[in-house]
């Protein structure tokens, strides 16, 4: 059996009867659908997370670690993982908006575009994983301490503050409103998947780290608002 307590993960580097819900949460790890610059309310509906996106529209995965240790994220959208290079860093208290695949570089790749089932692009229409988003997070082991300063992606409303030894961060500011996609939660949905989209800048830098070996998962659906 692998061991997943030390492996190679990845930071963001600066780069330039239902209710409704702010984000799939889960001890105290939260996992978001954002669209159009803006976190999407979430439908909760009979244990299940749904969002509505419009189709043929680019998205990201917002990872927030609510914890005062560090993270590890392992992504995985229509039941495939996101990173072939490793798992995604997120500090302590800390959040990042992921964009994009990591097949093969560090420094670009393809954003995440949601489509109908029926794109020609989607491996398998049929696969009862397609508009799953899935988060596993493991917190780091307490024992570690991690020398290297970490810098997350550049973006709207950031605010900055320098560590001790003068390394510069970037907190993303999370004051915005959460909106809908629509005025209302979309009734009128039907299945979609995610495909590879315009190409994306995100940077990322690999890092060792250690993890207490807990897994925590995190999940939701997303839908495609019908074309009229």
């Amino acid at each position: 059996m692998k061991d997943w307590t030390k492996r190679v993960v990845l930071a963001a580097v600066l780069a330039a009867g239902a209710m409704v819900a702010q984000g799939a949460t889960k001890d105290q790890f939260v996992v978001s659908i954002v669209h159009d610059g803006k976190p999407v309310k979430e439908l909760v509906e009979n244990g299940e997370r749904r969002v509505a996106l419009p189709f043929h529209e680019e998205y990201k995965v917002r990872l927030k670690n609510e914890h005062s240790r560090k993270a590890t994220a392992r992504v995985s959208l229509d039941g495939c993982l996101v990173s072939k290079l490793g798992d995604i860093v997120i500090d302590s208290h800390g959040v990042i908006d992921l964009e994009r695949f990591l097949d093969s570089s560090l420094t670009e790749g393809k954003r995440f575009k949601f489509v109908p089932v029926s794109h020609e692009d989607v491996d398998d229409p049929f696969s009862e994983q397609n508009g799953i988003v899935e988060v596993e997070f493991r917190l780091e082991k307490e024992t570690v301490m991690i020398q290297q300063p970490f810098f997350y992606q550049w973006a709207p409303q950031i605010q900055q503050w320098t560590n001790g030894s003068g390394g510069l961060y970037f907190i993303m500011d999370l004051s915005s409103t959460t909106i809908d996609c629509c005025s209302t939660f979309c009734s009128a949905t039907s299945p979609g998947a995610t495909i590879g989209g315009s190409v994306s800048q995100q940077a990322f830098s690999k890092v060792e780290m250690e993890t207490d070996g807990t897994v925590v998962r995190v999940a939701l659906k997303i839908v495609g608002i019908k074309e009229e």
